[in-house]
């Protein structure tokens, strides 16, 4: 019975082309779904993934440090990027993007705010430091590279940037 229901409401799509319709129109319904599932089976989440470990990993764990190192080489930037926001925004908040951050590098081409140097690896720089109630917002932040970050710690940076975006 469910099966003949389920043909008549698909009309002539295939079940794959029907179930991939269905998600893209209710994306925010299912992603919903998909957070109460999770914090309801947060411990089943939990013992699944050890017992993976326990079964898969320790068996070559070399290959996963392997799998994770190249994964971390290849996406340099976003997992440093991700860091610095997860740790910025348990501290003071934040609303800075990936795409922000991209946008206001390409804006300075990829040089530090401060000393213009390019090909370093630049690093967030607060204008107004976190330790001085400055968020991580796209306006509060510039590209520095580790040197100029370093010298400027928490003070008040000793001259504005030229391009100070408001994004």
């Amino acid at each position: 019975m469910y099966q003949k229901q389920d043909i008549a409401k698909r009309g002539t799509l295939t079940r794959a082309e029907y179930s991939r319709l269905y998600r893209l129109k209710n994306r925010s319904r299912l992603r919903e779904y998909g957070k109460q599932w999770e914090m309801l089976n947060h411990e089943h989440m939990l013992i699944r993934a050890r017992a993976w470990k326990q079964k898969d990993y320790w068996k070559d764990p070399e290959k996963y440090r392997r799998k994770r190192r190249e994964r971390y080489k290849n996406n340099r930037e976003h997992y440093l990027f991700k860091v610095h926001v997860r740790y910025y925004a348990k501290k003071a908040g934040t609303d800075l993007t990936e795409e922000q951050w991209g946008a206001i590098k390409k804006a300075y081409h990829f040089a530090c705010a401060y000393c213009g140097a390019k090909g370093l690896r630049l690093s967030i720089e607060h204008v107004v430091p976190v330790s001085r109630g400055g968020k991580t917002t796209a306006s509060n932040i510039v590209p520095a590279c580790m040197p100029c970050n370093a010298r400027k710690s928490d003070k008040e940076p000793p001259l504005i940037p030229a391009k100070r975006l408001l994004l």
